[in-house]
């Protein structure tokens, strides 16, 4: 879910997790958010209430929608363990072990 820390933390959560490790990334476009006057700060952070990251095969995906339910697809998953998100003229480009290393990092320090 994107409460807490918005789509950017969301799908790096998701990459550190996924099965495969490293092999897994990711390439998103943020695009449709930030045309819609959205600045690239907020599609990249904000924390909306009610939105969810989802993967996994398109059409099962667009089937997710109904009244009430909206879909939008963002990206894609990839192999090759790079993570690729682009927000308007902000883009992160990394190797998901090196967010997996941070992500660590971090929780070793608040522990």
């Amino acid at each position: 879910d994107v409460s807490d820390g918005g789509l950017a933390v969301a799908r790096a959560e998701a990459a550190i997790a996924a099965p495969g490790g490293s092999n897994l990334g990711c390439r998103v476009d943020l695009a449709p958010l930030t045309v819609r006057g959205r600045a690239a700060d907020e599609a990249l952070f904000g924390e909306g209430a009610g939105g969810f990251v989802v993967s996994g095969d398109a059409a099962a995906l667009r089937g997710l929608a109904r009244p009430g339910v909206r879909v939008l697809p963002l990206g894609e998953v990839v192999a090759g363990g790079r993570f690729e998100l682009t927000a308007g003229e902000v883009s992160v480009d990394a190797r998901v072990e090196e967010l997996a290393a941070a992500w660590r990092s971090l929780a070793e320090r608040l522990d």
